[in-house]
């Protein structure tokens, strides 16, 4: 059974940009802005769940592992194994974060898919963890049974404003993994695409081929 995509509450992730704007049209205008980039990045995050190939890897994954002890162990030395991370962030799910990442269509700065303990699958770019299973972003979406929209932070591992989408990826009643996408809410990346474009976004499935 797929997550359902709960779009709740206010959150302004538009604080940068906000505090510029005095004006009530202006605040208004921010807003429908903020609401349609998490609607339409939150589209694309659904669809990329069900991607053949992230559902492959999620599949393969060792969901068995009775102890936190070896993910630990593999954390510590997570910043010195170069093996370890390039065989996370060059598999055929990180290309296609990469893919994503890069496009002028979209505003995403990061992509992580953990299994059902938070260990990473895919990344990209590298993380500063390979652990993400103390972290909200995976937490959240699993409590939910759906979307989580952190609030919006500086992120630095990837130089932006952003924040983060996440949504659990399920098997009927089985939890397989979490799928985090960090989302560029940077000003530079805001004067380049309009409220418009951002509403459009849903139906271009050519995003992610």
């Amino acid at each position: 059974m797929q997550p359902v995509l709960k779009f709740t509450g206010l959150l302004v992730v538009f604080n940068l940009v906000l505090s510029f704007s005095v004006g009530a049209n202006e605040m208004g205008q921010s807003l429908e802005y903020r609401d349609a980039l998490i609607k339409s990045h939150g589209h694309i995050l659904l669809q990329l769940s069900k991607n053949i190939e992230l559902q492959q890897i999620l599949i393969e994954a060792d969901h068995r592992e009775s102890s936190l002890m070896s993910i630990i162990l593999k954390d510590l030395h997570w910043k010195e194994d170069d093996k370890a991370r390039n065989k996370i962030t060059n598999n055929s799910v990180s290309k296609q974060f990469e893919q994503l990442i890069g496009s002028s269509k979209t505003s995403f700065s990061e992509f992580m898919l953990t299994d059902a303990f938070g260990s990473l699958l895919a990344s990209f770019p590298v993380t500063s963890d390979y652990w993400q299973g103390d972290e909200r972003k995976f937490i959240q979406p699993i409590k939910r049974q759906g979307l989580y929209i952190s609030d919006p932070n500086w992120d630095d591992s990837t130089n932006v404003y952003s924040f983060f989408l996440s949504i659990p990826i399920m098997n009927n009643q089985d939890l397989l993994g979490v799928l985090v996408a960090g989302i560029d809410v940077s000003s530079e990346y805001m004067m380049n695409m309009s409220l418009q474009d951002l509403l459009n976004l849903p139906a271009q499935e050519n995003l992610l081929k």
